[in-house]
């Protein structure tokens, strides 16, 4: 069920664009949300009491998919700071026995302007599965797609001691994400998402071109966005196409990038 009243995606929706508009696209999908959260209130937290699961944790896919449901439920009513379903998330995050109710709950709490209560599970989290790498990649990956996250948010993050830039796993769970998955940050109207790209780009190619590689590719579609974000992404790529020693890989991608 969760599957068929899920949005689709932001990048199912740019490419049914005939000129790519990701940040008119990313305020309508949050409108929407708040929308749902505010309209369907009631009938929202009734389908969650339906689909509670009361037996201990399984993998299995009915609970997955009440789980799933209950997740996207919440994020919802989040995104419309409704008071009860952030005490619920708060609760659900509290009383988790398993890592996929705890990342749910604290997904959800991110969709709120109420940081206070999200800023408190994001401590908590860390301080009980620091240990494990890739626990910690959802972590970081969670901040990363946050609708408030700017590229100052990201250089932020980059500072935490957990970081690690020649980690391609946490590069990927902190950069990647923030250009991929999070138009707000990253198609900034200032360009400053794409400046960080371009500065991104260049800093791991000087280590790892593969990696750099695969990054230069986000801004694969520039020629098909609407000014001025087609002419930003342009100069990023012009940015880091002039950088002097950049490797073959990385120079190939931006090059045939700037030829379309």
């Amino acid at each position: 069920m969760t599957r068929l009243i899920g949005l689709p995606s932001d990048k199912y929706l740019l490419e049914c664009m005939s000129r790519m508009d990701p940040l008119s696209i990313a305020h309508a999908r949050l409108s929407y949300q708040k929308m749902l959260g505010l309209k369907l209130a009631d009938d929202l937290f009734a389908a969650m009491d339906r689909a509670s699961v009361s037996k201990p944790y399984q993998p299995n896919p009915q609970q997955s998919g009440q789980r799933a449901f209950i997740h996207l439920a919440l994020n919802w009513l989040c995104c419309a700071d409704n008071n009860e379903a952030i005490n619920h998330a708060t609760s659900r995050y509290e009383q988790a026995d398993n890592l996929t109710d705890r990342m749910g709950a604290m997904a959800a709490l991110s969709m709120s302007t109420q940081h206070i209560h999200y800023a408190d599970t994001l401590t908590h989290f860390y301080e009980s599965w620091q240990h494990e790498a890739l626990v910690i990649d959802k972590w970081f990956a969670l901040q990363a797609v946050n609708p408030s996250a700017t590229s100052s948010t990201v250089h932020g993050m980059m500072q935490h001691p957990a970081f690690n830039l020649r980690n391609p796993n946490r590069a990927r769970s902190v950069i990647f994400q923030f250009c991929t998955n999070n138009p707000f940050g990253f198609h900034q109207e200032d360009a400053s998402g794409y400046d960080f790209w371009a500065q991104q780009v260049i800093a791991i190619d000087a280590f790892n071109p593969e990696i750099a590689a695969r990054l230069a590719r986000v801004p694969d579609h520039w020629a098909r966005h609407i000014e001025p974000a087609q002419s930003a992404m342009k100069t990023a790529l012009q940015k880091v196409h002039a950088h002097q020693g950049l490797s073959n890989n990385t120079l190939e991608i931006i090059s045939k990038s700037l030829t379309l």
